[in-house]
C-alpha cells in the first residue's frame, strides 16, 4: 500500500518571521559577508609550504644547488691549492661582473683577480676554504642566485666565516658568478682577546 502525500502547507510570512518560524534579521547577509572576508583575509597572508615530494621547481632547484655546489667545490679547490687561476674560474670573465666585500664594491674580473692576487703570492699566509649551507635558484633561464656561506679555517678552527650571496649566469653550459656580495661576521669578543 502506497502512503498518500500531504500536500504542501502553504508557509506564510506572519509579522515579520520567515518560513522558519524565526524572526528575519536584516543584518544577517552583512555579518556573513564579513565573516567570510574575515576568513579569507586571515588566510591570505599564509603561505602554504609543501612538505611532501619536490615539485618540479623544488627538484630544478636541488639539481641547480648541485651545480653550483661543484662550481663553488671547484673554487675553493683552487684556492686552497694556491691556484688562482681556477680560484677564479668561478667568476664570469667579464667587465660587467662584480664584487662587493669589505673594501666596497670591484668592477670587472680583472679587479676582483687583482683583489685576490696577494693571497695568492708566493709565501702568502692563506688559510683552507669550504662553502657550507649553500641554497639556490633560478632567476630565469640563463640566471640564478645562490647563497651560502664560506668558512676559512686551519686545522679545527674557524678563522673565518660569512655569508654570501651570488648571482650566477650560464654561459655555454656553465654557471658562472656575475655578482658576489660576502660579508664577514665578526667575531666573538672571547676569541678577540684569545687572539691576543
Amino acid at each position: 500500500m502506497r502512503a498518500r502525500r500531504r500536500p504542501a502547507r502553504a508557509r506564510r510570512s506572519r509579522g515579520g518571521r520567515g518560513t522558519s518560524g524565526r524572526a528575519a534579521n536584516p543584518s544577517r547577509p552583512r555579518i556573513v559577508c564579513a565573516a567570510l572576508l574575515l576568513i579569507a583575509s586571515t588566510f591570505a597572508g599564509c603561505r602554504i609550504e609543501h612538505t611532501g615530494n619536490p615539485t618540479g621547481r623544488e627538484t630544478s632547484n636541488t639539481a641547480l644547488a648541485v651545480e653550483v655546489t661543484h662550481v663553488l667545490a671547484a673554487s675553493a679547490a683552487g684556492w686552497n691549492r694556491g691556484d688562482l687561476g681556477t680560484f677564479m674560474d668561478a667568476y664570469l670573465d667579464s667587465p660587467t661582473t662584480t664584487y662587493w666585500g669589505s673594501q666596497g664594491l670591484l668592477r670587472g674580473y680583472a679587479e676582483i683577480r687583482r683583489h685576490y692576487a696577494p693571497r695568492f703570492a708566493p709565501g702568502a699566509r692563506r688559510d683552507s676554504l669550504r662553502f657550507d649551507d649553500i641554497e639556490a635558484r633560478r632567476l630565469g633561464t640563463d640566471y640564478a642566485l645562490a647563497t651560502s656561506r664560506w668558512v676559512l679555517f686551519r686545522g679545527d678552527s674557524v678563522t673565518a666565516t660569512g655569508p654570501f650571496t651570488l648571482v650566477l649566469r650560464r654561459v655555454e653550459g656553465a654557471w658562472r658568478i656575475v655578482h658576489d656580495h660576502s660579508s664577514t661576521f665578526p667575531r666573538p669578543a672571547a676569541e678577540d682577546s684569545a687572539a691576543s
